[in-house]
């Protein structure tokens, strides 16, 4: 099977689980969306590497024959932070997350959020737009990386977790930063020749605009202030 192949699967099948989530309150607006979500995967999946695609295939099949829904149980572990009263309805519902898997969600976020904040520091006005970095900065509006990213990775199954950290273990010996790759991804996807080539044509518009010091007014220089 093709990488090209193992992403149209995998997305066809987390695009019927997202698009039969049930949204607290009305359907949310990104649920009317399947291009824009099967740009979006595409971007992160095609940064993976064959071996952790055909494993997370094979979670999403196995998830199918269960009749359990990943994409649900994602969206419901997020709501933790924000939504406590809704998340503590679902959580009897969730899978137990044992020992072991824990470690490994552990290691893999200590990576992972390390590397999001080096392409906020190579990256800020892009980063700007996109999610905060650290819960403590969640709101009913905007999921961070570390939320988002965390509930992510429970519902890989543990054999999953071992071979992504692997994978993003030799990522880091050889100073790749998955993050940042993903992001160039999306940077071509959206027409331009890379995240820098992004980052700079952004940084003109804003000069033409006369709002060349967007991020010292909104905060975003400093870590800590990044929305």
């Amino acid at each position: 099977m093709t990488k090209e192949t193992l992403l149209e699967e995998i997305i066809a099948i987390e695009w019927e689980m997202f698009d039969t989530t049930k949204n607290v309150g009305s359907r949310a607006p990104c649920q009317d969306n399947k291009s824009g979500f099967i740009a979006n995967r595409k971007c992160q999946f095609f940064a993976w590497s064959e071996p952790v695609l055909e494993s997370y295939l094979a979670d999403l099949k196995a998830a199918r024959e269960e009749d359990r829904n990943l994409m649900a149980e994602k969206y419901a572990r997020m709501m933790e932070s924000v939504y406590t009263g809704e998340y503590n309805d679902l959580a009897p519902f969730l899978p137990i997350i044992s020992g072991e898997k824990r470690m490994l969600l552990s290691r893999i976020m200590d990576v992972q959020m390390l590397w999001s904040e080096e392409v906020e520091e190579q990256y800020p006005l892009l980063s700007s737009f996109g999610r905060p970095r650290e819960s403590r900065k969640d709101t009913a509006g905007n999921t961070s990386v570390e939320t988002y990213l965390w509930a992510e990775l429970t519902t890989y199954s543990e054999a999953t977790l071992a071979i992504y950290y692997d994978y993003i273990a030799d990522l880091k010996l050889r100073k790749k930063n998955l993050h940042e790759m993903i992001l160039q991804n999306t940077a071509r996807v959206n027409g331009f020749a890379s995240a820098s080539d992004a980052e700079d044509k952004l940084r003109c518009i804003l000069r033409e605009k006369m709002q060349d010091n967007y991020l010292e007014y909104h905060g975003r220089n400093h870590r800590e202030d990044y929305r």
